[in-house]
């Protein structure tokens, strides 16, 4: 897959390992996290949902697509809070 041919072509198979740990790291903690927190749920979700797609992506690919979710979530909590404390 592209994630594993570009991270060995450019670290070799030290790379690839100490890569694919820390992106398991990241995504156990943000796992951990998404019962408590809506914005590591939506993360977690969004993982799973491009988990197919992931691995024959680009490392940072979808880094765009989570930065604009969470800024949308952040956005439309923040209302439903304002229009909460109206009433």
């Amino acid at each position: 897959t592209n994630m594993v041919g570009e991270s060995y072509l450019s670290y070799g198979i030290g790379g690839v390992i100490c890569i694919f740990f820390f992106f398991g790291t990241i995504v156990k903690y943000i796992k951990n996290r998404a019962p408590n927190n809506i914005y590591f749920l939506v993360l977690f979700l969004i993982l799973v949902g491009n988990s197919l797609f992931m691995p024959r992506a680009d490392y940072l690919y979808n880094l765009r697509m989570y930065f604009w979710i969470c800024l949308f979530l952040f956005i439309t909590t923040f209302l439903v809070r304002k229009l909460m404390k109206l009433r």
